[in-house]
């Protein structure tokens, strides 16, 4: 009788260990599939949108400020970027920098900036590692230091620049 009681609590044992192995097991095998999902969703979504603690990629022709300062991108063929620049040229502000990202095949004009703001025109396709980045404008960045971004808007006023 003793060895019968003996005999199921060891069984009983090893079925609890049994079980808790095979959780274990499952739940590594959940852990690596959801990394591998997560590593070919990043790989087939494209670059993702610059963001808050990003440094801004290097662009041809745009030095990184050694100050605070806002970058606003814009398309020339963009209604909604018209009311952008009219808020940069509203302003009295000497640390802006204004990119056209022109379309492929888009002959919209460049807007009228007030003078002293630079302006740099870029072409959606060149310089990829800025262009594919950003997603959609409108876009203002504020940027510390070192071309590390701060803040992504859709507007100086968002951005605190006003």
């Amino acid at each position: 009788m003793k060895t019968s009681r003996t005999l199921e609590l060891v069984l009983t044992a090893g079925l609890v260990i049994v079980l808790a192995m095979t959780l274990y097991s499952n739940w590594r095998l959940r852990r690596m599939l959801a990394d591998t999902n997560a590593a070919l969703h990043e790989k087939n979504s494209g670059p993702r949108a610059l963001a808050p603690g990003d440094r801004l990629p290097p662009v041809a022709g745009l030095e990184v400020p050694a100050r605070e300062s806002w970058l606003v991108v814009i398309d020339p063929a963009c209604g909604t970027c018209e009311q952008v620049v009219r808020e940069v040229n509203s302003l009295q502000r000497d640390d802006l920098t204004v990119v056209a990202l022109q379309r492929p095949g888009s002959t919209a004009p460049v807007p009228r900036l007030r003078a002293g703001v630079p302006l740099l025109e870029i072409r959606r396709g060149t310089q990829p590692q800025f262009t594919r980045r950003i997603q959609a404008v409108p876009r203002v960045f504020r940027l510390a230091p070192g071309g590390v971004i701060r803040a992504v808007c859709g507007s100086l006023a968002e951005c605190g620049a006003t």
